[in-house]
């Protein structure tokens, strides 16, 4: 029985496409896998002239080496380079070139290759930067000491003034079709080509669903300067201070220390962030404790009673 493709294989066989060349690399047919990769159709592919037109600059030389190499032995081998879009993006790609021959001669060529994503593509340049221009058996390399440069100058610069005539560069060479590109599809766009790294850019600019504000307003500091906000707590403190601090009063009002303990509790009760008494706190200040010292003073003490708090 057939065994049915896995998503890896389906994924490779989509991204394949085949283009056909004349021996100078000028593309004369692409398939329809290649349409949908690259954006273009048959006619604007075989209208921009040179194939070289599409290639980036920075891979320019690098495939003119391999177009050499097929030239010289019927096929290029794996080349990794990037291919412009209709919609000014570079997308990598894995080719392989072969010659056809008719009669015994060269007749044209046809390039089988593969779009890569940015992370393969990248791999794949990093790799070919390391390649060393000369044998370190030879001592070649020690003598020229070649180090590979990875500076490269800004491509959205201001361009420099071109002056070269009319006749001085042919369109079909490299350097005329570095200078026919369009110098805006070598500056970074916003969004990147490959779907991987989509994911990566995703929650760039997203922002919390849910802000919680600070509150711009400090807490007070809790201590004698609030408590003083509310005249009534501070005349009934300074009389329960004056009563205190008499230990004979105290004796003959005959309060236990449970009792005296109760009653600061009911002070700690004050909501000081207000400055408010608890309900709870009001009533029993007004019906028990007042009440209760009242009652002692006038029996024991003989002292004018204060007056009943509102």
């Amino acid at each position: 029985p057939l065994q049915q493709p896995s998503i890896l294989e389906i994924r490779t066989k989509t991204l394949l496409f085949q283009t056909k060349h004349k021996l100078d690399f000028t593309p004369t047919g692409i398939d329809s896998r290649g349409k949908i990769v690259l954006g273009y159709n048959e006619v604007e592919i075989c209208m921009k002239g040179s194939g070289y037109s599409f290639i980036h600059a920075a891979d320019m030389m690098y495939c003119a080496d391999k177009h050499i190499r097929m030239i010289k032995t019927g096929e290029s081998g794996f080349t990794f380079f990037r291919l412009l879009t209709k919609d000014r993006r570079w997308v990598w790609v894995q080719s392989n070139a072969r010659l056809v021959f008719k009669d015994g001669r060269p007749e044209f060529i046809v390039a089988r290759q593969r779009a890569l994503t940015n992370e393969e593509g990248e791999e794949q340049l990093r790799l070919r930067q390391l390649q060393l221009p000369f044998s370190f058996a030879t001592g070649e390399a020690m003598l020229y000491d070649q180090v590979p440069r990875l500076d490269v100058p800004d491509p959205c610069s201001a361009p420099k003034q071109r002056k070269l005539d009319d006749n001085s560069v042919s369109p079909n060479s490299l350097l005329g079709c570095l200078l026919s590109q369009d110098q805006s599809a070598y500056c970074e766009h916003g969004a990147p080509n490959n779907i991987g790294s989509l994911s990566d850019v995703a929650f760039q600019d997203t922002h919390a669903t849910v802000s919680i504000p600070r509150d711009a307003t400090p807490n007070p500091t809790v201590g004698r300067s609030l408590l003083q906000m509310d005249p009534i707590f501070e005349e009934m403190v300074s009389s329960l201070e004056q009563i205190f601090g008499n230990t004979d009063l105290i004796e003959a009002v005959d309060v236990g220390p449970d009792e005296l303990k109760s009653w600061e509790d009911s002070l700690a009760g004050l909501d000081f962030p207000t400055g408010e008494f608890n309900k709870d706190l009001n009533d029993i200040l007004s019906n028990d404790i007042l009440s209760y010292v009242e009652e002692q003073l006038k029996m024991e003490g003989g002292l004018v009673p204060l007056d009943p708090v509102d």
